[in-house]
């Protein structure tokens, strides 16, 4: 929106409603991925991450979650936008990373379900 010179007074911005992002993660034998750390965000995530650092630190709309007994996950109060999923198994020695294959969209003040996410477990659990 652009106003020139005196134009009229802008409405003020209506905050759109957050919704919810829930899904599943399993190996590829059927067994869920229990404890693991789950983050999504706004932006492409880093690939490497170095240290401590996740892969979606210092990237817009971060949010964070654990997995249960039965692989699931979910997030509450999220943004509406795209967004990234990565992946760290309790056990695991590096982050999973979805990228622009799986990229997942929450609407606003929609409950979305990403469903299952079967992920292939060679190299990626003790």
């Amino acid at each position: 929106v652009a106003v020139v010179g005196n134009g009229g007074v802008l409405p003020a911005a209506s905050p759109q409603p957050v919704g919810s992002l829930a899904g599943r993660f399993e190996w590829d034998d059927g067994k869920p991925i229990a404890g693991a750390r789950v983050q999504i965000c706004g932006a492409p995530p880093t690939a490497r991450p170095v240290g401590d650092r996740t892969p979606c630190a210092d990237r817009p709309l971060l949010r964070s979650a654990t997995t249960d007994d039965e692989g699931r996950f979910r997030l509450r109060d999220v943004a509406p936008a795209t967004y990234y999923i990565t992946l760290f198994p309790k056990k695991g020695r590096r982050w999973l990373i979805s990228y622009s294959i799986r990229r997942t969209r929450v609407g606003p003040g929609e409950d979305r379900d990403s469903g299952t996410w079967r992920i292939q477990s060679r190299g990626n659990r003790s």
